[in-house]
């Protein structure tokens, strides 16, 4: 990545940095001249990293998200505190190191990839100097948690859509030698940015791994045995489950993280999935059949407010200010809009504001009809809200009390969903069971089966997330979702429509997308591991594993000859899918601590058809 020149509308600003008023007078002229230079949104969102954000990393100081430290930042002060940075970054001893970095960089890439958090770590040391001693100088801590808060305000004054603000982190970004930031709320659809991601990400992704070592060029007995037996591991796999569009370098990462928390096989395999269904007063044993089954649930009216208090003190923004409304926690501030009109929030919370704040723009939201920025979107509450947390664990009913024989361990605690405006997110599955309770609001969600993974067009990096857009109707796909995401016409949604009060198991790795309703909406989320009962444990020769070894030996005879034959790309694929780490994989390690759960609760005689109500949500015609 080259170093960007650096013709500044500052360079013509008096270096007086305690006042910068002639910033908002040139801030318009100066946006033009920034965004001339900016790359095109596919090539910044190659650059960024997967996934990139409009305000996620705010890199002009390089840090990663945490609870920043010290007091609140004034906006004009806020200006002045990046102005400054501007200046320190503009020396020309800072310049030439910042230059080595990247000239380092681009030489070390010749020889073997680098590892984008390196490149930051190299920077971040070089700037800490002058980033810590203008925090001081403004009265933060010379801490990572005093860049955390500045770079938070950043953030937040960026995804308010202050001009200014935005303006110059667009030029210390510049500075050091990066894109601008992408705005990408105004700017990028969410179709164009789901495809921009599948393009820069899919190098390997959508390789077909049976045609990967048909084309192999062997030469070594050890790359020929390695091929004859990954061949016939991949045929036996793909004859068991038929995938459409094949057995790709994406979908077998997918398959290995199902492998990996024991998903029983028939769900992986496509067939018509087993409806939503709904249920009144059940008994814990009655919910465990279906948890069994690995078939949605939803339970009607499953708390009252007499017997578990969130349910109406939640809903009441006073309770909520009274009790914890000076807590600061993480929103989501990244997110685009989709031909329908819906805000897709796309990255995980890394932007911090009080929970007063964001009561107070909710409520600025519903009295103008529009929706805010940020998403309150699964957020700890053991951790971050404790108040929140005591009040739900001390309700005689809670939901976990009353249906957790039937899960393993719950070591999440539980997470809220908090938000307005319609607020929606993409398609993606979870690596656990999930409990999931609406307090107030609605919740319009798409689910699809485990075996629709093939549909969802997943990558090596992003396992558990769809590419698609959601809410797409597979009957009716359009001619540019057709094109980029061509196996999604064989998927099999089922449509669910939960009211406060509602209940809704949704069983390990279904896929969903979740749209809230316009008014303020709230859910709280237990996700738990598979009840022991349920695990199902793979032999290496029912799934992925005898793939994945094949890849693993085959990356290590590779990585060992420096005069292997494999192509640049055939080595790529060893090393992503053959390092060994897929089954040790962080998001999806099981816990050995649950398996001393006591036994789930006994199941009583069948039950009669008429316990078990039809859901009332739209279904798609399956294809």
């Amino acid at each position: 990545m080259a170093l960007v020149a650096s013709p500044s509308f500052l360079k013509d600003v008096q270096v007086n940095w305690g006042s910068i008023s002639t910033v908002s007078q040139e801030a318009s002229r100066a946006m033009e001249h920034v965004q001339a230079k900016a790359k095109p949104p596919e090539d910044m969102i190659s650059t960024a990293q997967l996934p990139v954000s409009s305000v996620r990393d705010a890199v002009i100081l390089l840090q990663g998200p945490g609870s920043g430290s010290g007091r609140e930042l004034e906006i004009e002060e806020l200006k002045e505190i990046v102005a400054e940075l501007i200046a320190a970054y503009s020396e020309p001893d800072l310049q030439r190191k910042i230059r080595t970095v990247y000239e380092k960089q681009r030489a070390m890439q010749t020889q073997e990839p680098i590892s984008h958090d390196d490149n930051m770590t190299e920077l971040r040391e070089i700037l800490w100097p002058c980033q810590t001693d203008i925090a001081e100088a403004y009265g933060l801590p010379g801490t990572s948690e005093g860049l955390q808060r500045i770079q938070n305000a950043v953030q937040r004054a960026i995804t308010e859509g202050d001009v200014e603000i935005r303006c110059l982190a667009d030029e210390a970004l510049m500075l050091l030698g990066m894109s601008p930031l992408q705005n990408i709320i105004q700017e990028v659809k969410a179709e164009d940015f789901l495809n921009c991601i599948y393009s820069a990400a899919g190098d390997s992704s959508g390789i077909e791994v049976e045609e990967f070592l048909l084309n192999l060029k062997c030469e070594t007995p050890l790359e020929k045995a390695a091929r004859a037996r990954g061949l016939i591991a991949v045929r036996r796999l793909k004859e068991d489950r038929n995938p459409p569009g094949g057995l790709t370098c994406g979908l077998l990462r997918t398959w290995a993280a199902y492998e990996k928390l024991g998903l029983p096989p028939q769900h992986i395999i496509s067939k018509e999935p087993p409806p939503v269904a709904r249920l009144k007063r059940p008994t814990a044993a009655q919910v465990w059949e279906f948890v069994m089954r690995n078939q949605p649930v939803i339970i009607e009216d499953a708390v009252n407010a007499k017997d578990f208090p969130p349910l109406a003190d939640f809903a009441d923004f006073d309770y909520l200010r009274e009790r914890c409304g000076s807590r600061y926690v993480k929103v989501k501030g990244d997110s685009c809009w989709d031909k329908q009109g819906r805000q897709l929030f796309l990255n995980d919370p890394t932007i911090e504001v009080s929970i007063s704040d964001y009561l107070d723009l909710i409520e600025l939201a519903e009295e103008h009809e529009t929706c805010i920025s940020w998403y309150m979107g699964k957020l700890p509450l053991h951790t971050d809200v404790p108040e929140l947390f005591e009040d739900v664990t001390n309700s005689p009913n809670s939901p976990w009390r009353k249906f957790g024989t039937c899960f393993g361990e719950n070591n999440k605690g539980v997470h809220t969903y908090f938000g307005c405006g319609g607020n929606t997110t993409c398609i993606h599955s979870d690596p656990s069971e999930n409990l999931l309770l609406v307090l107030m609001g609605e919740k319009f969600m798409d689910i699809y089966p485990p075996a629709d993974a093939a549909c969802m067009h997943t990558t090596v990096k992003k396992f558990l997330n769809s590419l698609v857009p959601p809410f797409i109707d597979p009957a009716q796909v359009p001619e540019e979702v057709e094109k980029n995401w061509s196996n999604y016409k064989y998927a099999q949604p089922q449509r669910v429509h939960l009211k406060a009060g509602d209940l809704f198991y949704l069983p390990i790795f279904w896929w969903h997308a979740v749209q809230g309703s316009i008014g303020r909406n709230m859910i709280l989320n237990w996700w738990c591991m598979q009840h022991p009962y349920k695990e199902h444990k793979y032999t290496g020769f029912e799934g992925t594993r005898e793939i994945l070894e094949v890849l693993q030996h085959l990356n290590e005879a590779w990585s060992s000859n420096d005069k292997a034959s494999a192509t640049a790309q055939e080595k790529a694929v060893a090393q992503e899918l053959g390092s060994g780490v897929l089954y040790a994989d962080s998001m999806c390690a099981a816990s050995d601590s649950y398996k001393k759960l006591a036994p789930p609760p006994c199941a009583p005689p069948p039950m009669k058809s008429a316990s078990l109500l039809p859901s009332s949500g739209f279904r798609w015609k399956a294809r």
